[in-house]
């Protein structure tokens, strides 16, 4: 005999069915659902092209992340090479690409670097062992590319759930494609979308804006309402005589005449004359409350985006911000550092790679280990400058006092590259050759050399 089993159903949140909380059809919240919209490329171009918010949250970011820019540092090994590193990246625009691209993801959302390798094939997967030269990058959005059918479904692969291959479109005049590996292109997702929905969007991330539109939309609807209330601010009343008798008469220029010489009067002895039994007034709208409100509503918009005051909505940093907006400028900065971080190391890295393989290239085919540093976002003023300074002039006067460091080091250290730098470089090489003789072993240990304080036998 089968035993019957009664389910039950468990909702969570709270209930009450005599207020009607949280029953749906007499609780008015229970209707309002979150509503997934992809919005098109049209829409994007005239939000970006049109409105000035818009534009601000796409460009922003990217620029931020890229307005410093970063160093290069081989590892125990030649730092011209890093120089010439950099002027590569130059020679090909790297940097600027790279912000076009951050730009592109955030508005399409989605965006590539595509790179041609000379003698490799764009379908063929990248072999560093094979890059001769590379001939160029390009910045492409995705409405110029589309992916192909099969996702990799390999869970050993880097690429799992993403695109094997992509077919970019050339066409200039007439239809042309080219057939891409993933291996030869850098992917810039906007906003990284779960697996169903991004597959429901070809493949694609999407634009940044899709969360922000309604925001936008109230922030700008918000101020243009409140232009119209500043054009109708103050509005005059006038009491006609007889009115309705000129109106029923037919003849309204009677009513027209009468308001031209109101007007006229108005501006000859800058009075208004009226008819006894006539009335004329002006009333004004009141807009109490309406700075708060846009304050409100200015807020969400910087609570949506992510960005300070000062940069969003063009505040200057007063002491409505609190601290002059400090404290949102160093969460901003780091901000900043982690999208660096997690979206721009990774491409960095890759590019360089490419750079170092070249046979016909700097290293000649040989990548070094090397690491990649971005510069701090916060610019010192010249009394945090100098403040710096002396505090970092008095922890090298301790260090040489007791030995720690050589002058020739701290000179080199602070002095030696492009502007004042707080990194301490030692220089193993000089000390095993002046300390070691003199029976100080400075030496790096665990390579042969003496700990500090011994002797040669």
């Amino acid at each position: 005999m089968m035993k019957h089993i009664q389910k039950s159903q468990r909702d969570d949140g709270w209930k009450n069915v005599l207020t009607g909380l949280g029953i749906r059809g007499r609780d008015k919240r229970m209707s309002a659902l979150p509503d997934y919209t992809l919005l098109d490329q049209g829409i994007v171009e005239a939000l970006y092209q049109s409105d000035d918010t818009a534009s601000k949250i796409i460009d922003r970011l990217p620029e931020e992340m890229m307005r410093e820019g970063f160093e290069i540092k081989i590892i125990d090994g030649d730092q011209d090479l890093a120089e010439k590193a950099m002027d590569e990246l130059k020679r090909h625009g790297v940097e600027d690409k790279a912000e076009e691209a951050l730009k592109y993801s955030r508005l399409y959302g989605s965006s590539l670097i595509v790179f041609g390798i000379d003698g490799l094939s764009p379908d063929e997967p990248l072999d560093l062992a094979r890059v001769r030269k590379i001939k160029y990058f390009i910045v492409v959005d995705k409405n110029r590319l589309s992916p192909e059918g099969y996702f990799n479904q390999d869970l050993d692969n880097p690429n799992f759930g993403y695109p094997e291959y992509y077919t970019l479109n050339t066409a200039n005049g007439r239809a042309s494609t080219v057939r891409v590996h993933h291996s030869q292109i850098i992917r810039f997702d906007g906003v990284k979308l779960p697996y169903n929905l991004m597959l429901q969007n070809g493949g694609w991330g999407d634009t940044v804006l899709s969360r922000l539109f309604n925001v936008i939309r109230n922030y700008n609807s918000s101020h243009d309402s409140a232009a119209t209330i500043v054009q109708d601010f103050a509005q005059a009343i006038f009491k006609l005589k007889g009115l309705s008798e000129m109106l029923a008469s037919g003849d309204d220029n009677l009513v027209t005449k009468r308001l031209e010489l109101l007007s006229l009067m108005s501006s000859i002895v800058n009075a208004i004359v009226v008819e006894e039994g006539e009335e004329y007034e002006r009333k004004t709208t009141s807009v109490a409350g309406l700075s708060d409100l846009l304050k409100t509503v200015g807020n969400r918009l910087v609570s949506a985006t992510d960005m300070p005051h000062t940069l969003i909505l063009g505040e200057s940093p007063g002491a409505s911000l609190g601290e002059g907006g400090q404290s949102e400028k160093n969460d901003w900065y780091d901000h900043v550092r982690n999208k660096q971080e997690s979206i721009l190391r990774s491409p960095l890295t890759r590019i360089l790679d490419l750079i170092f393989a070249e046979k016909t290239g700097i290293s000649g085919g040989k990548i070094p280990k090397y690491t990649i540093e971005f510069r701090p976002l916060k610019q010192m003023n010249e009394k945090d400058q100098a403040t710096n300074r002396k505090t970092m002039a008095e922890a090298d006067a301790v260090y040489l006092d007791r030995g720690v460091v050589s002058p020739d080091e701290v000179a080199e250290s602070r002095f030696g590259g492009d502007g004042f730098s707080v990194d301490t470089t030692l220089d193993w090489k000089a000390r095993k050759e002046i300390d070691i003789g003199r029976g100080k072993g400075f030496a790096k240990k665990g390579e042969g050399e003496e700990e500090e304080g011994e002797k040669e036998e």
